[in-house]
């Protein structure tokens, strides 16, 4: 009874959804808490967290995840450059371009926005990044600028000698990046965020959605609708665009970048784009489709356990096959994206990566039973696919299951966190 209590303080407060952190997550920062605070009783401590806006905010503290890296996943911020280039040319030059991050966490995100338009030789002084977290340590930790190692997980960067100063601390980001970004300790769904703050011609707004309620989620569409300029841009998370309603904003044409631009907008080639159509609710899809059962068995009968994993290295799909379904997709393309993936795993054989392109493309048509089949498939090949059991996890929220949907969320996050731990020790 108190921990569903704690449960609906945070989704009141912060819009969270408890089952997306998955309940042992919750569990272990409520315990953490009161330990610090010497407290045997929860009941005790959930009375101090309606009396204290200083504890709630230690709690949240506790389970946001600042899963986070410089120039995460690449394409977005390639995108971006793009489309500045593109639409802010001489005549644009007495405007000023404003950018919002959020939530930034510990800051990579907002300063990597700063040097990829510093990098294609923007000019300084036409633009200006919000950066925008609920917490204050994330803050803290970002103002501060210093990183290790670990922020530097994208391949083939050289922004080291670029934008950074190394020191024994760590690498410590140039004064000229720094000065661009500003940092807020806020809250976007606050009903006095967007007050007299404008509009911004780019949002980044990646892997907030993924952790929200149906209802909150709603409503930070409504104000990120408030805020982006008429002619600006989203960028969101991967598993995040089916979130994204298609009579507000439309898939811009960047290749695996997961941005949109608003449907009436101009520049956008209408004829490319198909609406994605609403999940279909039915309980069937919670069980494992024959499909998706034949698919195991006949694994299980042709390899052993320990030859699956090899199965799965030795299949990953030829990149130019994926970048072809990927691009396919990311312009509307949805049935030829879901062709190109199937003649792939035809050709090729079972590899994860493959199954859970073609999960998302079928989801994004409105498909779930074959996606969750596809998915179930990437899943069992590779049973750490983070991203393939959270879309298996929205798949089963959908049909009301939210015990399953909970367990799949909670599988995610293991997945999460054993990721970050081989990242940690490489």
């Amino acid at each position: 009874m108190e921990r569903h209590r704690i449960k609906g303080l945070l989704k009141e407060t912060i819009g969270l959804e408890a089952r997306s952190l998955g309940q042992s997550r919750l569990d272990r920062a409520v315990e953490h808490r009161m330990a610090v605070l010497n407290l045997a009783d929860i009941r005790g401590y959930v009375k101090l967290l309606h009396e204290s806006q200083g504890e709630l905010e230690a709690l949240i503290e506790e389970i946001v995840v600042p899963e986070t890296w410089f120039f995460r996943d690449k394409e977005p911020f390639d995108a971006l450059t793009q489309h500045i280039m593109a639409n802010w040319g001489k005549k644009c030059q007495k405007k000023h371009l404003r950018l919002l991050s959020v939530p930034c966490s510990t800051g990579e995100e907002p300063y990597s926005m700063a040097m990829a338009l510093m990098n294609c030789d923007f000019p300084r002084d036409r633009f200006s990044i919000d950066a925008v977290d609920i917490s204050s340590r994330a803050i803290e930790f970002a103002r501060n600028a210093c990183y290790k190692d670990y922020a530097f997980r994208e391949k083939g960067l050289s922004i080291k000698k670029m934008f950074f100063t190394e020191t024994d601390q760590g690498y410590v980001v140039n004064e000229a990046v720094r000065e661009k970004v500003h940092f807020i300790r806020d809250n976007i769904l606050h009903p006095q965020y967007v007050t007299g703050i404008g509009v911004y011609d780019v949002i980044f707004c990646r892997n907030l959605l993924i952790y929200l309620d149906h209802e909150a989620a709603g409503k930070l569409i409504t104000i990120i609708d408030r805020l982006l300029a008429k002619e600006g841009i989203l960028f969101v998370g991967h598993a995040e665009t089916g979130r994204i309603p298609p009579e507000k904003f439309v898939p811009a044409l960047y290749p695996r970048s997961f941005s949109f631009l608003r449907g009436g907008n101009a520049r956008v080639k209408q004829g490319s784009y198909r609406p994605v159509k609403k999940a279909v609710n039915i309980s069937s899809i919670l069980d494992p489709s024959p499909g998706a059962a034949s698919f195991i068995k006949t694994i299980r009968k042709k390899h052993k356990p320990e030859a699956v994993q090899k199965l799965t290295e030795a299949s990953i799909p030829r990149k130019a096959d994926l970048e072809e379904a990927r691009r396919l997709a990311d312009q509307g393309n949805l049935s030829e994206a879901a062709s190109v993936c199937r003649a792939y795993l035809q050709e090729q054989g079972p590899s994860s990566t493959a199954y859970f392109l073609l999960g998302v493309v079928l989801d994004a048509t409105g498909d779930p039973h074959r996606a969750y089949d596809a998915l179930q498939k990437a899943v069992y090949l590779q049973p750490d696919h983070y991203e393939a059991l959270l879309l298996l996890s929205l798949l089963a929220e959908r049909t009301g299951d939210l015990a399953r949907a909970e367990r799949f969320k909670e599988r995610a996050m293991h997945a999460l966190d054993r990721r970050r731990y081989r990242e940690k020790i490489t």
